[in-house]
């Protein structure tokens, strides 16, 4: 029986470590993006002020943000379906 429990622990450790590492790398993604926009942001900004086009990088710096965040609580999502199919029914048992 106990052997049982570890193989199982050690399915759910697994499956952690798995959702982490596609967590992170669609983290990194986004964090490429936000980075190309600001270095343009940066190479460019006489550009920017000469034609003030502040709010529309401001924009797509938000747009950016809104994206990573999107895809950090989508994932999130499913992190906690996982967990509920692995146990729920027996933490609302009680």
């Amino acid at each position: 029986m106990s052997s049982w429990c570890g193989l199982v622990f050690k399915i759910c450790v697994y499956k952690l470590v798995v959702f982490s590492g596609e967590l992170s790398t669609k983290m990194m993604v986004q964090k490429d993006e936000r980075v190309k926009v600001m270095a343009e942001i940066l190479r460019g900004i006489r550009v920017i002020k000469l034609h003030v086009w502040e709010d529309h990088f401001v924009d797509r710096i938000g747009s950016k943000y809104g994206t990573a965040l999107l895809a950090l609580l989508g994932s999130f999502k499913h992190f906690w379906k996982y967990l509920y199919c692995l146990g729920g029914p027996q933490w609302h048992s009680g």
